[in-house]
């Protein structure tokens, strides 16, 4: 699990000291602590925020309105994690995304936490997964 958050924060170009800028929504993994951790034991930093079902769950105007801004990075970083990269979190569920707002209140955080499941498509799976991508944007499938 260490080398695959090592991998994700290199994939999202993320510093290891900061991975983060500060856009109005940034992905960030938390940093593993390579010197504390062991193949049995990962050590890592504190990820805050809360889990993405408490925005899913929010109906309010202003829910909706952060599920707006929040929905764009998330399908663009699955997306980035499938076509681009590769490499692919394989066990994103609502516990295991959480988002904080910054400290300046205009900017989020997603964290994707629990990088132990990857996996890799074939090309021939990326070629099918690309014409279903496609198949839905053209709203033919």
């Amino acid at each position: 699990e260490c080398s695959n958050l090592q991998k994700f924060i290199e994939n999202f170009g993320l510093s290891a000291a900061n991975n983060a800028d500060r856009n109005s929504v940034n992905i960030t993994f938390p940093n593993p602590l390579v010197d504390w951790s062991t193949p049995e034991v990962l050590v890592e930093e504190y990820a805050d925020g809360h889990p993405i079902s408490v925005y899913l769950s929010d109906h309010s105007e202003a829910g909706l309105a952060t599920r707006r801004i929040l929905a764009r990075p998330l399908l663009q970083a699955f997306l980035k994690m499938v076509f681009i990269d590769n490499f692919v979190h394989s066990d994103l569920h609502p516990g295991n995304v959480l988002v904080k707002v910054c400290d300046d209140k205009s900017s989020h955080d997603i964290v994707f936490l629990d990088a132990g499941i990857v996996t890799r498509l074939s090309a021939q799976d990326q070629k099918k997964s690309k014409g279903l991508v496609y198949s839905c944007c053209i709203k033919s499938g």
